[in-house]
């Protein structure tokens, strides 16, 4: 289940006669009154008179808890632009404020499949489901996968659609125009099972079949 709390930010809390709480001290409502941020971004997002924030991110390698809850609060949306991409997270859309976003996406070419490969996240919990434009070359790719590190294989994803990723899990992924099968073939393991059936076939014909050579 799921329950949304409202926290009045100005002053503790008190019981009404009706029952319900009321705040003592000059709750403030968002957009109006509130106290200043010692954090730039989070007074940025406090300030913007748009939905929409725009940030470098060299400006802010860390969306951090704060401005997650800022985000959340306001309801507005963030885009962080990096080298060959756009990182979206709207605030309507955050599940909760513990876990942070780490904004650097680095684009590398695979080392044992055709394309390239990117960690979202860094591995960590993703606190909402965020929204990644590829721009660029990069964009040119027509399929996506993640890493599925119980299998040791590439998961392909149905959720990347005119270079836009939409995911809320964090980990390896791959961007490619190939079809990954998955369907690895020892061929060690054939030949030794050809010589196995061979034999299995010789025995056979000299014990039940003898009569073929009188």
């Amino acid at each position: 289940s799921m329950v949304t709390v409202i926290v009045n930010q100005g002053g503790a809390a008190s019981s009404s006669p009706d029952g319900g709480a009321s705040s003592n001290g000059g709750s403030s409502t968002p957009g109006s009154g509130e106290t200043p941020s010692a954090d730039p971004i989070v007074q940025q997002i406090n300030d913007a008179q748009g939905e929409l924030v725009n940030l470098e991110q060299t400006d802010i390698p860390t969306v951090t808890s704060e401005m997650l809850d800022a985000l959340r609060r306001t309801g507005k949306t963030m885009n962080i632009t990096g080298a060959g991409y756009i990182l979206t997270i709207d605030g309507s859309a955050i599940r909760n404020t513990q876990n942070v976003v780490d904004t650097l996406v680095a684009f590398a070419p695979s080392a044992d499949q055709d394309g390239v490969e990117f960690a979202l996240n860094d591995g960590g919990a993703m606190p909402c489901t965020v929204s990644l434009t590829v721009t660029g070359d990069n964009a040119g790719y027509s399929r996506l996968y993640l890493y599925n590190q119980a299998t040791g294989q590439w998961q392909y994803l149905n959720s990347y659609d005119g270079g836009v990723i939409t995911t809320d899990t964090a980990g390896r992924y791959l961007l490619t125009n190939e079809t990954l099968t998955f369907i690895h073939v020892n061929l060690y393991a054939l030949a030794a099972a050809g010589v196995a059936l061979l034999a299995i076939v010789v025995v056979y014909i000299v014990v039940k079949k003898r009569y073929w050579f009188w």
